[in-house]
């Protein structure tokens, strides 16, 4: 069945395995059978007879590789000669079926076959006849590369079919040609049920065959047929054509060539359209380079011209517009299907404009559409596009155009207005700079290139002249390259004649201009005459030199127009959009480098941007780094020392891509090893210092020796060389290496993570001195405003070195004096800071060419406000105004360092234009909630600019460009437009000043309202808010400054006026007081109208309360005379003022305050003591409260937020999580704000459940602002640890990422301000850091799965780390909190229970010192529940602090008795024995004390001091335990100092004592005194006979530790002062003398110990 597609299969399957061939008897009696059809009768029908002889004839074909040539195929005979034409078709399609199942060696026989159908002669088998010669040439064709690598014919079939498939519709559907079929076969819809392939059979006679092919193509396309068999023949035409060997092509040529004239101009429109579709066959390569070579005899011209000459001749031949439209639709065919940059494209394109004029407007019409398809498909983006970045096409159709002005002006309007959409006048425009040159330079030969100007001038309503001198730099420099510029004195005497100049003012008109032509000139598709017009851009600039200067020395020629020249290929080429373009911009910026000579130094900023912008590009990489080598070669041999200013620069940017090499090499490593060994080892003793700066580069072979060099240059560096390296490579003036010196820092911190820690635990001053300007410089880091992708990432890495370095306590941080903000300075002075510190900086930092640029013209335009417009000379000249601008020029140029002076000395002779710009249009406030800090301080100081009056206008204005860019710079001119705006400018201004600042302000406050929101607020209001505190804080400055100014002015001016008498300038002066004072007022009054209140609250908002409190006490102050309720005139203060107060002191943790501001109040609010209790850690007392006010307000949000806030605090999670249970069934449309709260509960408590359960509903709802202030922290790490849960590392580092993210805006606002504001954000990284320090730990497990044992290495040593970190942080409770929760969650998992009662342990210390007992006592509880050692301590110290003091010794003494004895001694033991304390309660636990002196000693002096403080022991007992101290522990400071204050107590006790009993003149004997003892001896002994004791033990103490340093020192020192006074005022008797002398003696060897330990 032939539409069954298994039968097709099994067939297949068949023929591909020649062993299971039909039997021969077999074959025999199917032949038989098969031909009884044609001989048998029987059949009813002839219609019937009919398709079973086709069934025969398919059969027939599939028989395959046994088919009998002379016999078998006597069947297809008769099918040839049936009278069915049905029968026929059926038997010419078959021809390839019979091929493609038996084999090549049939194709001869098949060609025979379809000749003799050719010669019946039946249209009705025409068609099918010109199908099989199709299918068979691709048959013949595709078998000299027959292989099995998808290069044969192949049949395919749909998988669905099941009707008949006739074998023509088969073929149609199913025939595939890899030449010739470009569809793609969806092997998912057909199956390949034959493949040429696999039939291994050598096609002996392929020459033959195709020539068969091509004669009886030939034969049938010219036999007088039908339209319909000519369009046949035609549709298959490219099957012949591309199956033909170059041989059966040179023999068949003619027959080719004459065939395209007589399918182009046939009589048939039919035949034309059905050519028009095949025509582009003819462009394929080999049929071109045979069919159009020189052996035809065609004159003239390419292979693609002579092609093109035919369809050209076809126009001028053909006089029928219908011939005419169909050779159009095939030129347009022709159009589509070539190059765009080849010729074929062009002469086509220009055969459709030509038709633009033409008499038939149905033509006109046909063309100007078939432009516009052509354009569409040809050209992405539309023809315009295409013509401005295909130079040579553009060049090209704009002569032709010109050519056609004259004669065929209809084209170039109809070209311009049918095409491009433009007017006619525009168009000229365009052609103007294209073809003037060229009608210019061929004006002798050419008799119509004078008219054509005159007409290009006439059409631009112009003359001849400034026509031409417009263009004159075009056209000079292309008659100095045509033709190696033969024509130059031609068009040089055309110019003399047309304008009468002589060929030195010719070129120095056009000379700017005429060098951005011959440098920047567009690169032709023939790259040899680009490079051979690139090779004499140097001498013909020197010809110029010469004909201007008589010179010819480039470097001076030049030196004015470098930048200029940088600038034309940057905006030019580089940063065009092709790649070749781009590729040729780098060889423009070699040729440069050679022709800078000595000044290529003063250039090198620039260059280096261009050249780092195109090594970061793929593409242009390593076109870049060529020409970066070649500079750097240059730069060394001109200057050797400024390698330097590179060197970084280089390295920065070569580090991303060395550490992509470790992983996969790439081509361009050995180019970048040897820029960096032309840097480093060429440069190693030269450059030592500076090569010591750079890091390590990675560990490849290629990089030993730069590494070894670096190394070498390094040298043993310590941490704090490498800290202080780091210090100044952060603040470095490149992005680029300041990101780099971060990375390296970066890594360093993970691997001396322990030494740095140490470093900060060891307290030296000058460690601490770099750690603390290391922080300011990763602070400052953070704040980068940079857009770049390196910027983003440079705050990132910055943050994870603040984590890695820790929250190093603000106590040991030392404050780093900025210089004084002087905003009162003259003009140049102003000038020269601004080019010195920032716009210098600037322009070598920047990134790319925009902000370079900018920085650029702002010294250029601030260079010549002061008079620079020239380097300063000795000579000044006569007059006496530009002697004086010359003298102020000298002098501020003087000024500038000489590195400075390099860098912005091209600024000197530069040419950037200032463009006017019109700010006038920004009315009202410019600030949005949701803009950029970046966005809003551009657009402010844009707004400022337009009000600035005066000589500071000038200055500012040419700032305007580098303010949108550099922040810095931007921050700097912002107090100097605002006071110049304030103290000149109009009403108006002062007044957008004010509405601008409240904008802020006031935006800022609203969102610490407390209010309901929907999501995140802020962005980056914390920042903008921080600029206008920085603002005002300088205005202020300046406003007091200037009223001491005026009033030492006032008072000296008064006393030379008394002296002298000169009133005339004492008038003047008092006229320059009142000015300023005027002023002075303005600024005032600007500060005054910032509501004080709005102030505060901001600065409340954002958590600096030191700022908030002092602006504050200036509105109390403003309203009530005085902020001092004691002081004599004080006034009232509100209910509102004061709640306010109480929180601000609520922020700055002061307790005291609190209680005192809450006196104030005639009766004490209900949030006033929440407030004081909060503060004072009273949490039972909080919730007491909290419950009073929830029955008030039962459904009051703030209300349960503070229960749930109280709970946490308290540590009573599981109570929390249930109240959080009952607020999401009560409450479910703050469902949001409780699940947060929950999370915050879940993750210390370790319920991974809960907190699964919680995070969903925590992103989305609405929020009480306050709570996601608080929560929104502990909601990222709840994130983290889920994705940890997951083992999904990927989304592990994703959110950290994001939580680091969300702190960098606030960590940059407040670093802005303060280190102590930035602690609460640096605490928070501090924990992240240790969050990824156990992820790393974990590997790709999971915490849940995996525990770690307390002996483990890499456990023990991370946690050992974690304790040292904590140790370095504030010890606060706010800071420690999260941390030890975190660690016990950790110690949790590994149910290391010791650890975890340690961190409680730590917890309850932390509430204890501040307050918060009823938290303490809960930690306790959990401490001991979890077997930790010495809770005794702290539970002892938490009695003694809620002055339960007998209690609190009562647990110390039970824990001494459960001590061994031979630890204690028999003194200590009889001093417990003889104390009878019974306990109120049995003691939490009898722990086992441990053996160890330490835990021994400390026990026992807390317990000698207590029993001192209290009074319960005598003297000498008290001192036999103090002496048992320092024997258990005798290298230990405390147990010495606390012996020596309780000695200097009994000193102190008895030589009073004895002083009283002295000055009353009592007789008899004196007992020696104690703390609370009231027995004495039979004689007391003299109290400075004590005097030894006492600074031996203080001495002891000392040199043991520094701990206390600051009250043992002193003591000594007063105490031996004293008995020296006292031992030379009463007199020397010979027992005070020994002891006299025993101190002596004491103290000089102490000091002599002590000073050189110091």
């Amino acid at each position: 069945h032939p539409g069954d597609s298994k039968l097709f299969e099994d067939e297949a399957r068949l023929i591909c395995d020649r062993s299971e061939d039909l039997d021969y008897p077999l074959y025999v009696d199917l032949i038989s059978l098969l031909k009884r059809v044609w001989s048998d009768g029987h059949v009813s029908t002839q219609a019937c007879l009919d398709k079973l002889k086709c069934l025969v004839v398919q059969v027939i074909a599939k028989i395959g590789n046994r088919l009998n040539i002379d016999c078998d195929l006597e069947l297809l005979e008769l099918a040839i000669h049936s009278e069915s034409v049905e029968v026929q078709n059926e038997a010419l399609m078959s021809l390839p079926i019979i091929v493609l199942y038996s084999g090549p060696t049939m194709l001869g026989v098949m060609f025979k076959k379809l000749e003799l159908f050719g010669d019946l002669g039946s249209d009705k088998v025409w068609k099918c006849v010109a199908f099989s010669l199709g299918f068979l040439s691709c048959l013949n064709g595709t078998t000299d590369v027959t292989d099995k690598a998808g290069n044969s014919c192949k049949l395919f079939m749909d998988k669905d079919s099941k009707q008949p498939v006739s074998t023509l519709d088969l073929l149609l559907k199913g025939f595939w040609c890899p030449h010739c079929d470009n569809r793609t076969v969806n092997t998912k819809e057909q199956i390949s049920i034959v493949d040429m392939a696999v039939l291994e059979t050598e096609n002996v006679a392929l020459k033959h065959n195709i020539l068969k092919a091509h004669t009886l193509f030939f034969k049938f396309l010219y036999a007088q047929t039908s339209k319909e068999c000519i369009i046949s023949m035609v549709e298959v035409l490219p099957r012949v054509l591309r199956h033909s060997s170059k041989e059966v092509l040179l023999e068949m040529k003619i027959k080719w060539v004459n065939c395209i004239d007589f399918l182009l101009l046939n009589g048939m429109k039919d035949v034309r359209d059905a050519f028009s579709l095949v025509v582009c066959c003819f462009l394929e390569t080999r049929v071109m380079d045979i069919l159009f070579s020189d052996e035809l005899g065609m004159e003239g011209g390419t292979k693609e011209l002579k092609f093109m000459d035919k369809i050209k001749q076809a126009f001028a031949e053909a006089e029928d517009s219908h011939v005419l439209l169909t050779l159009l639709e095939s030129t347009a065919t022709i159009m589509q299907a070539s190059d765009t940059q080849g010729e074929v494209f062009f002469c086509s394109f220009v055969l459709l404009i030509a038709q633009l004029d033409n008499h038939d407007p149905i033509v006109r019409k046909t063309a100007s559409r078939l432009l516009h398809r052509c354009c569409t498909y040809s050209f992405k983006g539309g023809i315009e596009l295409f013509l401005s970045n295909n130079f040579r096409v553009r060049d090209d159709l704009y002569d032709y155009l010109s050519s056609r002005l004259l004669n065929h002006p209809v084209v170039i309007n109809e070209f311009a207005e049918a095409v491009l959409g433009i007017k006619t006048e525009e168009l000229i425009r365009r052609m103007v700079p294209s073809v003037i040159p060229k009608l210019i330079v061929s004006h002798p030969d050419n008799d119509q290139a004078v008219i054509t100007l005159h007409e290009l001038a006439n059409h631009l309503n112009t003359e001849l002249v400034p026509l031409i001198v417009n263009s004159l730099p075009k056209v000079l420099s292309f008659a100095l390259f045509y033709e190696d510029g033969q024509h130059l004195p031609s068009v040089l005497q055309f110019y003399h004649t047309e304008t009468g100049s002589d060929s030195k003012e010719i070129f120095a008109a056009a000379l700017p201009t005429l060098l951005d032509e011959i440098i920047c000139f567009p690169g032709e598709s023939d790259h040899i005459e680009t490079d051979r017009r690139t090779t004499r851009i140097s001498p013909t600039i020197q010809n110029i030199a010469r004909i201007l200067t008589g010179n010819d020395t480039l470097p001076e020629f030049l030196k004015n127009d470098f930048v200029r020249l940088l600038n034309s290929i940057d905006k030019k080429m580089l940063h065009s959009d092709d790649l070749k373009l781009q590729k040729q911009a780098l060889q423009r910026i070699r040729k440069l480098v050679e022709m800078m000579g000595p000044y290529l130094s003063t250039h090198a900023p620039k260059i280096m941007v261009l050249l780092i912008f195109a090594t970061d590009k793929e593409a242009l990489q390593m076109d870049g780094l060529d020409v970066l080598h070649f500079f750097i070669k240059q730069l060394a041999e001109v200057s050797s020392t400024s390698i330097k200013y590179v060197m970084s620069q280089v390295v920065a940017a070569f580090i991303p891509s060395l550490e992509k090499c470790r992983e996969c090499p790439s081509v361009h490593l050995r180019k970048i090893v040897e820029i960096l060994e032309e840097l480093v080892v060429k440069n190693s003793k030269l450059l030592k210092q500076h090569i010591r700066e750079l890091p390590l580069l990675p560990s490849l072979p290629s990089l030993s020796e730069v590494n070894k060099i670096i190394q070498e240059a390094r040298g043993s560096m310590t941490l704090q060389d490498h800290l202080k390296d780091a210090v100044d490579g952060l603040n470095h003036e490149s992005l680029n290496v300041r990101y780099m010196v971060a990375c390296e820092l970066s890594k360093l911190f993970k691997v001396k993570r322990e030494d740095v820690t140490a470093l900060i635990i060891g307290e030296d001053t000058s460690d601490l001195d770099v750690i603390s300007a290391l922080i300011m410089a990763l602070l400052k880091g953070c704040a980068e405003e940079s857009r770049t992708m390196v910027g983003q990432r440079l705050k990132l890495v910055c943050a994870d070195c603040l984590g890695a370095l820790g929250a190093v306590d603000p106590a040991k941080f030392k404050v780093i004096l900025c210089e004084r903000f002087k905003i009162e300075c003259s003009d140049d002075d102003l000038i020269f800071e601004l080019i010195h510190k920032h716009l210098a900086r600037a322009f070598r930092a920047a990134s790319d060419t925009t902000v370079q640029d900018s920085a650029a013209l702002a010294i250029q335009e601030l260079l010549k406000l002061a008079g620079c417009q020239s380097l300063p000379k000795e000579d000044n000249g006569e007059d006496s105004s530009s002697c004086e601008m010359s003298r102020r020029g000298q002098k501020l140029w003087g000024r500038f360092s000489s590195y400075v002076k390099e860098i912005i000395a091209p600024c000197l002779t530069s040419r950037f234009h200032l463009p006017s710009v019109n700010d006038a249009a920004l009315l009202g406030p410019i600030y949005r909630p949701t803009m950029s800090f970046r966005r809003w301080i551009y657009y402010w100081i844009r707004k400022l600019t337009s009000h600035a009056t005066g000589s500071r206008y000038g200055i500012f204005s040419a700032c305007r460009g580098i303010v949108r860019h550099d922040m810095p710079t931007a921050l700097y001119l912002l107090p100097y437009l605002v006071l110049n705006a304030v103290c000149y400018g109009t009403p108006e201004a002062r007044q957008s000043i004010t509405d601008e600042i409240l904008s802020v302000l006031n935006a800022a406050a609203s969102e610490s309202s407390g209010a309901i929101v929907q999501g995140v607020t802020g962005g980056q209001s914390e920042v903008c808010v921080q600029a206008i505190f920085t603002l005002l804080d300088n205005l202020g400055q300046w406003v007091d400054d200037l009223k001491q100014e005026i009033a030492l002015s006032q008072s000296n001016n008064a006393m030379a006026g008394r002296q002298a008498g000169k009133l005339n300038e004492e008038s003047c002066s008092n006229n320059g007081h009142d000015q300023l004072l005027v002023q002075c007022s303005n600024v005032a009054e600007l500060l005054a109208a910032i509501p004080k209140v709005t102030l505060a609250k901001t600065s409340f908002r954002c958590q600096a309360h030191a700022r908030a409190l002092a602006y504050f006490e200036s509105h109390v102050r403003e309203k009530s005379g005085s902020s001092n309720p004691a002081a004599e005139c004080s006034g009232t203060f509100s209910d509102d003022d004061i709640s306010f107060l109480m929180e601000i002191y609520g922020g700055l943790d002061e307790p005291d305050g609190l209680l005192g501001l809450a006196n104030l109040r005639n009766s004490s609010s209900l949030q006033d003591q929440l407030i004081i209790n909060e503060k004072a850690g009273n949490w039972a007392e909080v919730l007491t409260l909290c419950e009073h006010a929830l029955q008030m307000e039962p459904d009051s949000v703030h209300r349960h937020c503070d229960v749930l806030n109280c709970l946490l605090n308290m540590c009573h999670l599981q109570a929390m999580i249930a109240h959080v249970d009952g607020l999401v069934g009560r409450i479910p449309q703050y469902k949001k704000t409780w699940c947060m709260q929950g999370v915050q509960a879940a993750w210390r408590l370790g319920r991974w459940d809960l907190m699964d359960e919680y995070l969903p509903e925590a992103d989305k709802g609405l929020v009480y602002s306050s709570t996601e202030n608080s929560a929104s922290f502990d909601i990222g790490l709840a994130k983290i640890f889920k994705a940890m849960t997951t083992k999904d590392q990927f989304m592990v580092a994703e959110k950290i990422a994001q939580s680091k993210q969300a702190l960098l805006v606030p960590l940059a606002a407040a670093g802005m301000d303060s280190y102590m504001r930035a602690y609460p954000y640096i605490v928070k990284l501090h924990m992240l850091c240790e969050l990824e320090d156990f992820n790393s730990l974990l590997g790709d497990e999971s915490f849940l799965d995996k525990s770690f044992s307390a002996d483990d290495p890499s456990f023990l040593k991370l946690t050992k780390d974690w304790d040292n970190r904590l140790k370095c942080t504030q010890s606060s409770l706010w800071a420690r909190e999260p941390l030890l929760a975190f660690r016990r969650m950790v110690y949790n998992l590994s149910h290391m229970n010791s650890q975890v009662g340690n961190c409680w342990l730590q917890y309850a210390k932390l509430c204890r010192l501040a307050g918060h007992y009823e938290t303490a006592h809960r930690a306790i509880l959990e401490a001991d529940a979890s077997g930790a050692p010495n809770v005794h301590m702290e539970k002892a110290k938490h009695l003694w602090n809620i002055r339960k003091s007998d209690s609190a010794i009562a647990e110390l003494q039970q824990t001494l008795l459960n001590m061994p004895a031979e630890v204690l001694g028999n003194a200590v033991l009889s001093s417990l024995s003889s104390l009878s304390l019974a306990l109120p309660n049995a003691p939490i636990s009898a722990t086992q004390a441990s053996k160890e002196n330490p835990d021994v000693s400390k026990t026992l002096l807390l317990y000698t001091r207590w029993i001192h403080n209290t009074g319960q022991k005598q003297s000498e007992e008290i001192k036999t335990l103090y002496s048992r101290v320092t024997e258990l522990r005798p290298k230990w400071e405390k147990g010495f100092f606390c012996m020596a204050k309780f000695l200097d107590d009994l000193l102190v006790d008895a030589r009073k004592r004895q002083e009283d009993k002295k000055f009353t003149g009592g007789v008899g004997s004196v007992t020696p005194g104690s703390a609370g003892s009231a027995s004495a001896p039979a004689k007391e002994r003299p109290w400075w006979e004590l005097v030894p004791t006492v600074l031996l033990c203080y001495a002891k103490g000392l040199h043991k530790g520094h701990k206390n340093l600051f009250q043992a020192l002193p003591r000594l020192l007063t105490v031996w002062f004293e008995f020296g006074n006292i031992y030379i005022q009463e007199g020397r008797s010979a027992e005070m003398k020994v002891v006299h002398d025993r101190v002596n003696f004491l103290l000089h060897v102490f000091f002599l110990h002590f000073f050189q330990s110091v």
